[in-house]
């Protein structure tokens, strides 16, 4: 089993493409805050390890942080916080590229305990699969603000 820890800074995080209006990211007391700041209801809202479209495998500065090197599973525990105790959703995207293009995408519904997320999922690595990106999608049904403060996470490929 191959460990890889991520930190909760602001150069591993990215808002997706074309929302930066929507979504600002600031580095405080060793953790990152996103602020989610939607405007319609057809707003997609993410945060992403690394950079780069989601069609595309992340650049190459970041290549070695997520490199798959045969395994066959992924286990991401992580955790990350919201500045409301109402009820609001998000997701878990995890998405595997080979050397040029997006080969797959798995989505979890993530479960909220009072303003915490406590992430566990495990997932099956396509036998192709050489770099990993994962992100979370706040779903929305209104367009009111929310703040993320992400933790760590541990990335555990076996």
């Amino acid at each position: 089993m191959r460990t890889v820890k991520l930190l909760p800074a602001i150069y591993n995080y990215y808002p997706n493409v074309g929302v930066k209006d929507k979504v600002r990211s600031i580095e405080k007391a060793w953790t990152v805050i996103f602020e989610l700041r939607p405007t319609s209801l057809d707003d997609k809202l993410y945060i992403q390890s690394f950079d780069q479209p989601f069609s595309l495998p992340p650049s190459k500065i970041y290549r070695d942080e997520l490199f798959v090197r045969g395994e066959q599973n992924l286990r991401i525990q992580s955790s990350f916080q919201i500045n409301s105790t109402e009820p609001h959703e998000f997701e878990l995207f995890l998405l595997q590229y080979d050397e040029r293009r997006k080969l797959d995408m798995d989505v979890r519904t993530l479960v909220q305990h009072e303003n915490m997320y406590q992430v566990d999922e495990t997932f099956e690595l396509r036998p192709e699969t050489k770099f990993l990106k994962f992100a979370y999608r706040y779903i929305l049904h209104d367009v009111k603000p929310v703040d993320v403060t992400l933790g760590e996470a541990r990335l555990d490929f076996f």
